[in-house]
């Protein structure tokens, strides 16, 4: 018989799988993470990828 803790634990458990089913998408160029590559994580989820920050900035200091 379980008791109390056991169960909650197993719940938490079903959650967190739950969570890390979804693959984060880059804000900007719309890929997902397994093909962008790490995200940077922003406030309100929103993430962006390492790449298209990279291009986002080299175009930024080049228009200008």
């Amino acid at each position: 018989m379980r008791q109390n803790g056991e169960k909650m634990s197993e719940n938490n458990d079903t959650i967190n799988n739950q969570e890390e089913e979804y693959e984060k998408i880059c804000y900007i160029c719309r890929r997902p993470e397994s093909k962008a590559g790490k995200m940077i994580a922003m406030p309100g989820n929103v993430y962006v990828s390492r790449t298209a920050c990279k291009r986002h900035l080299i175009l930024s200091i080049t228009v200008v």
